[in-house]
C-alpha cells in the first residue's frame, strides 16, 4: 500500500477550525477563479497568511474555508453585500461575495444564475459580464467532465447569450468549445464528431428559418452521435423537436436534463 503519512496534530489544535469542515471547502484551482488570479498566486496569500488555509490530504494542495473566501473577496470589493446592487456598481468582488453567501445559506447555482444573473445580464457592460461569468463556475464545485460540450449559435441571438450558456456548462464540469464565427452550418456537425463531445448545445435565433436549421442539426447530430446529450437552446415555451433532443430555457432546465430529471 502506497501512501503519505503526516502528522498535523500541532496545526489542528492551533487551527479555529475543524476537519469536518473540510467537506465544505474549496480547492486551490476554485479560489483562484473566484479572485480571478492565478493558482500560485493563491498559494502565495495562503503562505502569507491573507487567506487562511487548511491541509487536504493530497500533497502540496490546500482547501480553503469558504467563509474565509468570503471574506478575502469582501476586503477586495466595496462591501456590497447585495448582487443587485454590486452588479450596478460593476464590482467583480462583491458580486461574486453576493452569490457565494448566498450558496453558503443553500441556494443552488442555476438558481443564482436564473434569479440573480440572467435578469441584469443585458443591463452589464460586456467586459464586466464576461470577468463575473467566467468566475462563477468554480462556486458549483462539480468535478470535471472527460468529455467537453459544444456550444453553437445557429441564427442571431442574444449578445450574451453564448457566455451565460459557456457558464452554465461549466458550473457542471465541462470544458466548452465553441466554433469560430465563421463556421457554417453544414460544417457543424462534422466539428463536434470530431471532438466527440458529452453535450452539443445549439443556440437558436428567433427566425422561423433558425428554429428550422436548427432542428435539422439536431437531428442528425443524434442519429450519427451515441450517448450525447442534444439540447436546443431557446426561450419559447414551446419548440418543436427532433425525437432525443432537449429543449432548454434556463440554467435549470439544463440541470434537469443532465440528472435525468
Amino acid at each position: 500500500m502506497a501512501g503519505i503519512a503526516e502528522d498535523v496534530t500541532e496545526e489542528a489544535e492551533h487551527s479555529p477550525h475543524r476537519p469536518s469542515e473540510q467537506e465544505g471547502s474549496l480547492s486551490t484551482r476554485q479560489v483562484a477563479q473566484l479572485l480571478g488570479i492565478g493558482e500560485a498566486s493563491v498559494k502565495r496569500l495562503a503562505n502569507a497568511g491573507a487567506i487562511g488555509f487548511l491541509r487536504s490530504s493530497r500533497k502540496d494542495s490546500r482547501r480553503f474555508a469558504p467563509d474565509q473566501v468570503l471574506e478575502y473577496l469582501c476586503r477586495g470589493g466595496a462591501g456590497a453585500r447585495e448582487f443587485d446592487a454590486s452588479a450596478a456598481a460593476a464590482d467583480v468582488s462583491s458580486c461574486v461575495a453576493a452569490l457565494l453567501e448566498e450558496i453558503g445559506r443553500g441556494s443552488a447555482f442555476d438558481e443564482l444564475l436564473d434569479l440573480r444573473v440572467a435578469p441584469v445580464a443585458s443591463t452589464m457592460p460586456p467586459a464586466f459580464l464576461h470577468e463575473l461569468l467566467s468566475r462563477l463556475p468554480a462556486l458549483s464545485g462539480e468535478p470535471r467532465k472527460s468529455a467537453p460540450a459544444f456550444v453553437a449559435a445557429i441564427g442571431c441571438v442574444e449578445p450574451y447569450a453564448v457566455e451565460f450558456l459557456e457558464c452554465s456548462l461549466r458550473s457542471h464540469g465541462y470544458s466548452v468549445l465553441v466554433p469560430a464565427e465563421s463556421t457554417v452550418v453544414a460544417q457543424l456537425i462534422d466539428v463536434a464528431e470530431r471532438i466527440r463531445p458529452g453535450v452539443v448545445a445549439l443556440l437558436v435565433g428567433s427566425g422561423f428559418d433558425d428554429r428550422r436549421i436548427a432542428s435539422e442539426v439536431a437531428a442528425r447530430i443524434v442519429s450519427r452521435l451515441r450517448g450525447v446529450t442534444v439540447l436546443a437552446v431557446h426561450p419559447a415555451a414551446h419548440l418543436s423537436l427532433p425525437r432525443g433532443v432537449f429543449h432548454m430555457r434556463t440554467a435549470r432546465d439544463l440541470t434537469r436534463v443532465l440528472q435525468g430529471g
